[in-house]
């Protein structure tokens, strides 16, 4: 894959939504750049989830606006999006559970409209990349939870997106899944995909990412490297706790290229 250019950005601009009488987000700006991992951190319900649904089009934003290079995408919705290469990865995905594995791929490739010789090899790069070839037939209500998620990845990795949003990658998995999640998303990164990932571990997420933006109540508090954030006073009250920064986030922004 070529070097992504600098145009090459899904950006959120002045992002404001409103629901009912409640602010939910006030003047945010999100960047994810091609070939890095970005991070939208936060305590649960500082409008992470709502800023990922904006991003990928399930909601629109009451005011400001989301653009994909030159090109404003705001007004198009989740499938026009994933068209143009946003996949979208929610907290909760809703994979095909009675299926087996192949069948959910199987479906996911339908919406490219490949001859039945390239979507089988298609099919055969992604399970391999994603270690999913031995369970190929099993339905994806058998798998344990890092094999599920592996699944979910594989999935949206079926649209070929240029940018891949997930909110709460690495819920409810053990640190050995945590890590083998983690080297496939510094993979698709290197491979010059845009990546932008929320997670309540901000310890995990942290070593990831190549940049990283806090988020409370709405409002972008701090932005920049892992280790500018974690020692942010403001993150570490209200988020990271004290004595997070230095050492903790050694090595972070590993994931980019």
């Amino acid at each position: 894959m070529a070097e992504p250019g600098p145009q090459e950005v899904l950006l959120g601009r002045g992002l404001r939504r409103v629901y009912g009488q409640r602010d939910i987000l006030f003047d945010v700006d999100v960047a994810v750049e091609r070939g890095k991992v970005t991070g939208l951190l936060g305590p649960s319900g500082s409008g992470k989830s709502t800023i990922f649904r904006i991003l990928c089009g399930v909601e629109r934003p009451d005011s400001g606006a989301v653009t994909m290079g030159k090109r404003d995408i705001t007004r198009l919705g989740i499938d026009a999006r994933a068209r143009l290469g946003i996949g979208y990865i929610p907290q909760f995905p809703e994979l095909f559970m009675q299926l087996t594995v192949r069948d959910n791929l199987q479906i996911a490739l339908e919406g490219r409209r490949l001859d039945r010789d390239r979507a089988a090899a298609v099919m055969g790069r992604i399970s391999k990349a994603f270690s999913l070839q031995p369970m190929l037939g099993n339905p994806v209500a058998t798998l344990s939870g890092g094999q599920r998620k592996l699944a979910e990845i594989a999935f949206a990795m079926c649209s070929f997106p240029r940018f891949l949003l997930l909110d709460e990658p690495f819920a409810r998995l053990d640190p050995i899944n945590v890590a083998r999640v983690s080297a496939i998303l510094r993979g698709l990164a290197r491979s010059g995909i845009g990546i932008l990932l929320s997670d309540h571990s901000a310890r995990d997420a942290l070593a990831l990412c190549s940049t990283a933006s806090i988020i409370q109540h709405g409002v972008v508090i701090a932005s920049g490297t892992p280790a500018a954030v974690s020692r942010d006073p403001q993150v570490q009250a209200i988020f990271l706790g004290p004595g997070f920064g230095g050492q903790a986030v050694a090595g972070a922004g590993s994931g980019h290229s």
